[in-house]
Parts: C-alpha cells; sequence; structure tokens
C-alpha cells in the first residue's frame, strides 16, 4: 500500500495465479482474471483490479497455506495497520465501543482454525533468538488490534525486511 491509501499486491520470484489463489484461498480461476500469466517479480496488481474480480481491495493471508510464512504474516499484519490508519477503519469491539482498529479475521483466512491461539515468530538476529507471540483470537472472537498501539516489533522487523516487501 502506499502513501495515499493505493492498495497493490507486488508478485515475488515464482509468483503466479495459482500460488496467487492458495497464498489468498482464492478460486484459482478468479486469481488467473486477476494475476496475468507472464508477471515478473516486482510487478504488480492493483486493488483496484482485485476489488473488480472479489468485491474488496483486501485479500485474507490464508493461514492454513504454505505460503502464510512468518514474513508474509507479518506483512500482512503490517497491511492491517497501515489500512486501518490510512482508511481511518473503525469496528465495534467486543465491549461495544466503536474505535479505530480491525480484528485479525479482517486481514487473515482460517484464523480460527490454528491449534493455538498464538501465532509465534522466531528470528535470528545475530546470535539472539527472538520469539514475537502475535494473539489471533479468543476463545470466541477474533483479536483486536488498535493501529495507535502498533506493536514496536512491526516497526522493527520490517526495517529488517528488504524493500521490494515492505507494504504489501
Amino acid at each position: 500500500m502506499n502513501n495515499a491509501g493505493s492498495v497493490s499486491y507486488v508478485a515475488e520470484e515464482g509468483d503466479n495465479a495459482e500460488t496467487f489463489a492458495k497464498q489468498f484461498g482464492l478460486n484459482e480461476k478468479v486469481a488467473k482474471q486477476i494475476v496475468p500469466d507472464n508477471i515478473k517479480p516486482g510487478e504488480s496488481v492493483s486493488g483496484e483490479k482485485v476489488k473488480a474480480f472479489t468485491g474488496s481491495e483486501v485479500l485474507k493471508l490464508d493461514l492454513n497455506s504454505k505460503y502464510a510464512d512468518d514474513n508474509h504474516f507479518i506483512y500482512q499484519l503490517s497491511f492491517g495497520f497501515d489500512y486501518t490508519k490510512t482508511h481511518n477503519l473503525t469496528e465495534k469491539t467486543i465491549d461495544g465501543n466503536s474505535v479505530q482498529g480491525f480484528y485479525t479475521t479482517q486481514f487473515f483466512k482460517n484464523v480460527f482454525d490454528q491449534s493455538y491461539s498464538m501465532k509465534s515468530i522466531n528470528y535470528k538476529l545475530g546470535n539472539t533468538f527472538v520469539r514475537f507471540d502475535i494473539p489471533l483470537y479468543n476463545v470466541n472472537y477474533s483479536n483486536f488490534f488498535h493501529p495507535k498501539y502498533r506493536p514496536y516489533f512491526l516497526e522493527t522487523n520490517l526495517n529488517l525486511i528488504d524493500d521490494t516487501h515492505k507494504g504489501n
């Protein structure tokens, strides 16, 4: 997503309609209409094109997909924060108040299929291992994230990610 709030999906090495469908839990026919056959790494598909075929410019990362690795999870969570902030989205929290923020189910598929209510992400920084536990859900509802309180680790880890992935 750029600073103006326009959404795009940037192809990585080996990406095609099939990988796009699996990563976001889309029907492969729909994915083929969105992603060109000859897409190259670094090329993008606009959120407008995605919306034309899916009804929303926001695609949810399928947590059951092999493409939902730690880095893609962090990218998607960061996208959730950025999108919510840029588009000033508000949601009702469990206590009924409307506040700016999002639930994990708005940016991820199969949240409740996960065996643990936390997503654990491990990084090796030099000789040190760092582990982050990010809440996905609590008993009957998905976790609520408020962009004002964006976890510091997202800022820190996004600085470690190469520029081709930032803002996707």
